[in-house]
């Protein structure tokens, strides 16, 4: 019986280790994709403003020389 108890409780220490560690790697994991959500949140946002200068630019063009567009891309 001694022989079983020790058993369960070598049992016990490593379910409560291995639960522990469970614990911290998903808390890792938790931090390491929010800090991917807020890098890609950045970088959507960046995006979007290049793609607005990028509009803006065209259009200022555009109002300066109306055909310099047309002349780039014909064949």
């Amino acid at each position: 019986m001694r022989k079983l108890m020790c058993e369960y409780n070598t049992c016990s220490h490593v379910l409560l280790r291995w639960k522990e560690e469970c614990g911290s790697m998903a808390r890792k994991m938790e931090l390491a994709m929010n800090d991917s959500r807020n890098e890609l949140t950045r970088e959507r946002r960046r995006n979007e403003d290049l793609t607005r200068l990028l509009r803006e630019s065209r259009d200022k063009t555009l109002e300066v020389c109306p055909h310099s567009f047309d002349d780039l891309f014909s064949d």
